[in-house]
């Protein structure tokens, strides 16, 4: 960031003035994550009149280099004083004349908005005034909630699995039970020694295509 020489005035009006900005309506809308967020025009209507007030501006200057989309922006006062900063942007498909644009704009927007300290809240038409909540923040809440409720289940049963130890009488007389059921009580050796270390949801699979095959001759099993 650069400066004028002196800011001592620059900054007792842009402090005055934030204190009387207002906060930025989202009225820009981005389909690829079903959000909004606020754009140039949102941020200019919530700054101008306090900046206007305490002699204040706010200019642009974008440009290209390099292949990079650059804007530097300034706030001024009308003693002359200043603040200046810039920023660089690579597009993300390549350096076309569109791609630079619109970075330019994704730059114009985001700078503007940190210098001056502006935040926004998303445009719900008027619901929350009415103690409703906007439709489309309450459908992202409950996704949320859906999204973390189910997660938090299928780590819990991450937890709540148990693997095959055949050293635990319990599970071992478990798998013998079967084995023998289905005719190759021979085999526990040898199917216990494939089956350790599994959860028992695979141990179930496992005995199931085993009863599958018991009429087979791959019933010899070629562990």
């Amino acid at each position: 960031m650069k400066t004028s020489e002196q800011i001592d005035k620059l900054a007792e009006a842009l402090a005055a003035a934030q204190g009387e900005f207002e906060e930025a309506v989202m009225t820009g809308k981005n389909p690829h994550f079903n959000s909004k967020y606020a754009k140039q025009g949102d941020i200019k209507k919530a700054t101008k009149v306090a900046l206007s007030k305490y002699g204040l501006a706010f200019i642009q200057s974008p440009s290209a280099r390099e292949g990079r989309a650059v804007v530097i922006s300034r706030i001024i006062h009308k003693s002359g004083q200043w603040i200046e900063d810039e920023l660089s942007l690579k597009p993300e498909r390549g350096d076309t004349p569109q791609a630079i644009g619109s970075a330019i704009t994704y730059a114009r927007r985001y700078q503007k908005a940190a210098m001056l300290d502006v935040e926004g809240e998303e445009d719900d038409d008027g619901e929350a005034a009415e103690g409703r909540g906007g439709k489309s923040q309450q459908q992202g809440k409950k996704q949320d909630q859906g999204r973390q409720s189910k997660h938090n289940q299928e780590e819990k049963k991450k937890d709540e699995r148990v693997t095959f130890d055949p050293s635990a009488k319990n599970q071992a007389d478990f798998l013998k039970n079967v084995l023998n059921s289905m005719g190759i009580g021979e085999k526990y050796e040898q199917v216990s020694v494939m089956l350790k270390g599994r959860v028992l949801d695979d141990l179930n699979i496992v005995l199931k295509t085993l009863k599958d095959k018991e009429e087979a001759a791959a019933l010899e099993l070629n562990i």
